[in-house]
């Protein structure tokens, strides 16, 4: 019998969302963690899932909020083992409950301090602070000015 292997994008997303999944279910992961923690696996995911978007077009952002929801319904297996029924409710922040305002159809501007592009943000925030995505998942809060200068 062939032995079957993922190739390296696939099975480090896959061991990622394990590892959240487990966690999750274990009650490790806060549900309203402090955002010093930076502790929210769904955005996470969703950093992750739209740098292989950009990876796969060519470092080309999606053009408009429906292409990467097209996108994320093609790969329902990276996100729905969080507990999401569809790719827009994947797309809700979990701290201000408002669909995340997704960097779509134009280059990047500054980048996060790991020299990637910054790919989502908070709609409204929690306490005068936002969170920021960037393409390997990673967040930053950050304050509404220093939010304005990176997504003006």
């Amino acid at each position: 019998m062939a032995e079957r292997k993922l190739t390296f994008p696939g099975s480090m997303i896959l061991g990622q969302m394990l590892t959240i999944f487990s966690l999750t279910m274990l009650g490790c992961i806060d549900k309203d963690p402090s955002p010093s923690k930076s502790n929210y696996p769904q955005l996470k995911v969703l950093g992750i899932l739209y740098g292989h978007f950009l990876r796969e077009n060519n470092q080309r952002p999606p053009k408009s909020r429906d292409e990467l929801i097209a996108y994320l319904e093609r790969i329902p297996d990276e996100w729905k083992p969080l507990g999401f029924a569809s790719a827009e409710e994947f797309l809700v922040s979990p701290r201000d409950e408002k669909p995340m305002k997704i960097v779509t159809g134009k280059q990047f501007g500054p980048q996060s301090s790991s020299g990637l592009p910054w790919v989502a943000y908070e709609q409204s925030g929690k306490d005068g602070k936002y969170l920021a995505i960037d393409a390997r998942g990673s967040t930053k809060e950050l304050t509404e000015t220093e939010l304005r200068k990176i997504f003006p």
